[in-house]
């Protein structure tokens, strides 16, 4: 009797290892022009076959918890880009859903790179925080751009992790420019600021 016991504790506990979720983990995390936010992670491993939805939250830097912004219900999806304006503080995680109610842990809390510009005079100060997302790459791609005209993005320079600050003189001050950062995410996808 004990033996049959034990015997049918282990299958539980392994059939419920089997329906584990594992939770996805975020790679990269851009905003673009319009301040639309693109989210890309890894595809979790679905152990058992019961993958229900990927459900991504976000809290505002004034919020007080997080809320449901989005839920993606095919398992192959894993980069979704959301419309809004979300270049101020704020945050998101993920979390994978299975049939019936398992849900994983959540992914890492990851805000976007945000950047602030300081002028004065011909100089612009580009400043920024550091966000905890690996890179591929080893430092920040530093572009900008005429605003009044359709003009590719020209790149000003690179600087290493760790710096979070960048000077750029104007030569000319007729016209109004843009700025933004960006780097190589671990899944070779692309971390990009804000457009300052």
């Amino acid at each position: 009797m004990g033996n049959k016991f034990l015997i049918l504790f282990a299958a539980l506990l392994l059939s419920s290892d089997l329906m584990a979720l594992d939770s996805p983990v975020i790679q990269c995390i851009s905003l673009d022009s319009a301040d639309d936010i693109t989210i890309t992670w890894s595809q979790p491993v679905d152990t058992g076959l019961g993958f229900n939805a990927y459900v991504i939250y976000y809290r505002s830097a004034s919020a007080q918890q997080f809320n449901s912004l989005s839920e993606i219900f095919d398992y192959s999806q894993i980069s979704v880009t959301i419309n809004g304006s979300f270049s101020g503080d704020g945050s998101f995680f993920i979390v994978t859903t299975a049939n019936p109610g398992d849900t994983s842990l959540a992914t890492d809390t990851v805000s976007p790179l945000i950047i602030s510009l300081f002028s004065q005079g011909r100089n612009v100060d580009i400043t920024w925080q550091e966000i905890d997302l690996p890179g591929l790459d080893t430092f920040y791609s530093v572009y900008r751009k005429m605003e009044s005209e359709e003009t590719n993005w020209a790149i000003l320079g690179k600087v290493p992790f760790g710096t979070t600050s960048f000077r750029d003189t104007i030569e000319v001050c007729q016209d109004t420019f843009k700025y933004k950062l960006d780097y190589q995410g671990v899944g070779g996808c692309l971390i990009s600021s804000n457009h300052g």
